[in-house]
C-alpha cells in the first residue's frame, strides 16, 4: 500500500515539475497550426503582442472555469491574434436579416420529446465549414439546413454550395454576398432556382459571377418556428437541423467548449447557424449548434449554447427549416 501511495506521488511530482511552454513556443505552434502568414515584421510583432495579450486572459478565464465559476473553458483559436475591436467587425459584418416569407410552424406542446438529440449520428449533418473572411454566414446556415433535410427525405447526405447562395441568390432576392444576408431568401432562390453541390461550386469566400448550372436540389416550402425555446426543442427533435439567428458577441472569439452562456447578449441577431441537438452537460442544458468558423473553433467547430436562459442569445427568435425535393 505504501509503495503504492509512493508512485502516485512521484507521478504527481513528475506533472508538476513538468515544464510550461514559453510563449514564444504557444506562438510558434498556433502559427503552424492555423499557418498563419504576416507580410512585415512589424505585423508579425503587432500580432505576437496581441497573442500574448489574449493568451494571458485565456489563462485567467480558464482558472475560473477549472475553479467551477464558469462552464465554457477557453483556448487558442484562429482568432487569437485578432484584437477584440477585429473580431467584432468581422462578427457584425454578417448583418443578418430576415423577411418573413414562410409558413408558420405551429407548436404543439404535446409531443413526448427525447432529452437527448443529435443529428449528426444520423447522418443528417455535413462536415464543418469556414466562412473565412466573407460576411456570409448566412448562406451556411441555410444549406445546413436543405442539407439536414436532404437527408432525412431522400436519403442522402448531399454538402451543398454556398458559393452559390453568395453569387446568385443576390440583390433580388435581398442578399449582399459577403455583406450579410437572409437565410429566408437564400431558401426562396433554391426554391426558385435550386442549388448545386460543393464540389460542382466550390467556396472562394468572395462573391463572383453567378454560374449555376446543375442545379441538385430545391426547396418546396419552409417554416418559422415560434420564438420560444419549447417550440426550437420540438422543432429540432421531429423536424432535423433548424437554421437560426444569434447573437455573436466578442466572448466567443476564444470559446473552446462546454456550455456557452453570455450575459452581455442583447437583441441584436448578427450570426446565422445551424441547431443540430440539445442535451444537457453537467446539469446544464444546451443546444448543439454547428457554426462555419472552421472546425479549429470551438468543440470541432460546435458550440454548446445555454438552453433554457431566457433565450440566451436570441437563439429561438430566428428559427426555421425547410423541406426539399431532387432536381425537377
Amino acid at each position: 500500500m505504501k509503495k503504492n501511495i509512493w508512485i502516485v506521488f512521484l507521478s504527481l511530482m513528475s506533472v508538476e515539475s513538468t515544464p510550461k511552454k514559453s510563449i514564444q513556443q504557444e506562438w510558434y505552434e498556433f502559427q503552424t497550426k492555423f499557418r498563419k502568414t504576416y507580410m512585415t515584421y512589424e505585423d508579425s510583432d503587432k500580432r505576437f503582442n496581441i497573442f500574448r495579450e489574449n493568451f494571458g486572459k485565456i489563462q485567467l478565464h480558464n482558472q475560473l472555469h477549472f475553479a467551477g465559476r464558469i462552464d465554457h473553458k477557453q483556448g487558442i483559436t484562429p482568432f487569437t491574434d485578432w484584437t477584440s475591436e477585429e473580431f467584432s467587425g468581422f462578427i457584425n459584418d454578417n448583418k443578418l436579416k430576415l423577411k418573413k416569407r414562410g409558413e408558420k410552424h405551429y407548436f404543439k406542446n404535446n409531443s413526448i420529446l427525447p432529452e437527448f438529440v443529435d443529428w449528426r449520428l444520423q447522418g443528417a449533418v455535413s462536415e464543418v465549414k469556414d466562412q473565412g473572411h466573407c460576411g456570409s454566414c448566412w448562406s451556411f446556415s441555410a444549406t445546413g439546413a436543405i442539407e439536414g433535410q436532404a437527408k432525412l427525405s431522400l436519403g442522402k447526405l448531399i454538402s451543398l454550395s454556398e458559393q452559390n447562395l453568395i453569387d446568385c441568390a443576390t440583390e433580388d432576392y435581398g442578399n449582399l454576398g459577403c455583406n450579410g444576408g437572409d437565410t429566408n431568401a437564400a431558401f426562396d432562390y433554391v426554391r426558385d432556382n435550386g442549388i448545386e453541390e460543393e464540389y460542382e461550386y466550390p467556396y472562394v469566400a468572395k462573391q463572383g459571377k453567378c454560374l449555376q448550372k446543375n442545379a441538385k436540389l430545391y426547396v418546396t416550402r419552409y417554416y418559422f418556428v415560434e420564438k420560444n425555446e419549447e417550440a426550437l426543442k420540438e422543432a429540432v427533435a421531429l423536424n432535423g437541423p433548424i437554421s437560426v439567428g444569434i447573437e455573436a458577441t466578442v466572448n466567443l472569439q476564444n470559446y473552446a467548449g462546454g456550455v456557452y452562456f453570455d450575459d452581455t447578449c442583447t437583441y441584436n441577431i448578427n450570426h446565422g447557424v445551424l441547431v443540430v441537438g440539445y442535451g444537457i452537460e453537467n446539469e446544464r442544458p444546451y443546444w448543439l449548434i454547428k457554426n462555419s468558423w472552421g472546425s479549429s473553433w470551438g468543440e470541432q467547430g460546435y458550440l454548446k449554447l445555454a438552453r433554457n436562459q431566457y433565450n440566451n442569445c436570441q437563439v429561438a427568435s430566428m428559427a426555421s427549416f425547410p423541406l426539399v425535393k431532387n432536381e425537377s
